[in-house]
């Protein structure tokens, strides 16, 4: 980008930011700003905040809102400034008639008042207001005329290193909260409080076991293709690591977690619950050997053997992974660590067996099947002996398939 621009601006701070209120033309918004992308390192992550903006249903109802309606408004958007803080030209205020003058006011307020200077070469990226932007810069490609009109934007510095990066991501996180819902991706990829969110991007970006491909980055949902080379979803992983935190490996830091979802906690202790997640998974691997082979070295074939007959794996569908979390969790109430994962050894892992064949697993169709998640997670506690296989259970275990309850009988319990 070249070019200086003059903006005509306010001054102001508000807790440790220092920002000015500038007023810009659309035509330079849409040139010079770009989105949140700058906030985050990894060049995954990174293109799903461009491409999902880009194409936001959300953006197309604002570039339509733009071209057809003469009333049009837009609250501020907040941009980052990288590169330094923006040039700041304060000038002199003075009144043109004695009735103007302000006396004591414009002294006080003499140096918030000027233009703000943008040389062309920093970057600029929209913290709160992504979707306006999105929608702005593809209405100004239908009527470029739109380009003349001039919105309110916020600007703020932002440094590039990993304290400024946290500070403005913490900010984009809280503009984002104040205005609607947060998507789920958006704190996967930013939150910098949200402790499985800041586990789940270190590990994808620092660990071998889950940063050479081993996880899908781009893929937010709760299921996987089987033909698809990753192991697991990030979305998938982000859920995981939160339960396993939560309700498997650190019962004993119950409190500490429920500060944690308001607070960043002190590295130190983010590296704990690091260290508990990537031990949890160690554990898992203990009970899959081709998940042990697939940390160790990332192999398409053996993920993709892994889903398949003879012996699809149940660590190797983002469901199994789900429920075999839920299941650890329920021993975890009256079992240790290692008892609980001693309990979990003693059942299969395989989806070709019981209690999984013909629940979650079509072996027909050689595909799962979603609805089976509950029902599949009490006949797993029922063959170990925690659950009881009551009434409900035979029921929910007849309808299943479509029989009597007296036509069926739940699978065996384990030794």
């Amino acid at each position: 980008m070249t070019g200086t621009l003059f903006l005509p601006s306010l001054q102001g701070s508000f807790g440790s930011w220092l920002y000015y209120v500038a007023l810009m033309r659309l035509s330079d918004l849409a040139e010079r700003v770009t989105y949140a992308r700058e906030l985050q390192k990894n060049p995954q992550l990174s293109e799903v905040i461009q491409r999902r903006l880009d194409d936001s249903k959300r953006a197309q109802d604002i570039a339509e809102y733009l071209l057809q309606t003469p009333d049009r408004f837009f609250g501020s958007l907040v941009v980052g400034v990288m590169g330094g803080s923006p040039n700041w030209h304060p000038f002199g205020l003075s009144a043109r008639r004695d009735e103007h003058k302000l006396g004591e006011v414009i002294e006080r307020d003499q140096d918030l008042v000027g233009y703000l200077e943008l040389s062309g070469k920093e970057k600029l990226f929209a913290l709160d207001g992504q979707h306006r932007l999105a929608g702005i810069k593809q209405a100004l490609a239908t009527d470029a005329k739109l380009g003349r009109e001039q919105v309110s934007v916020l600007f703020v510095g932002h440094k590039a290193d990993q304290l400024g990066l946290r500070r403005t991501r913490g900010l984009f996180i809280s503009l984002n909260k104040k205005a609607v819902p947060v998507q789920r991706r958006d704190i996967i990829i930013l939150d910098e409080v949200d402790l499985p969110a800041i586990i789940t991007r270190s590990l994808l970006d620092e660990h071998p076991w889950f940063s050479r491909g081993q996880v899908a980055a781009d893929r937010f949902t709760t299921s996987i293709p089987a033909a698809a080379p990753e192991w697991t979803t990030i979305g998938n992983f982000y859920d995981t690591n939160a339960n396993a935190i939560a309700r498997v490996m650190a019962l004993e830091h119950a409190s500490e977690l429920r500060t944690a979802s308001r607070i960043r906690l002190e590295e130190d202790r983010i590296d704990y619950y690091r260290n508990l997640v990537v031990e949890y998974y160690g554990r898992l691997a203990d009970l899959e050997p081709k998940l042990k082979d697939v940390f160790q070295e990332p192999a398409p074939g053996i993920v993709r053997a892994a889903r398949k007959p003879p012996e699809p794996s149940l660590l190797f569908r983002p469901l199994g992974l789900k429920i075999v979390t839920r299941v650890l969790a329920a021993l975890r109430r009256n079992h240790s660590l290692d008892e609980s994962f001693a309990q979990l050894r003693r059942l299969p892992m395989s989806l070709s067996q019981p209690p999984y064949v013909g629940i979650i697993w079509d072996s027909a169709g050689d595909r799962m099947m979603m609805r089976g998640e509950s029902l599949t997670t009490r006949l797993m506690l029922y063959m170990l002996g925690v659950a009881a296989g009551d009434d409900r259970l035979k029921r929910a275990y007849a309808e299943w398939f479509g029989k009597a309850v007296d036509e069926v009988q739940l699978p065996a319990r384990l030794p």
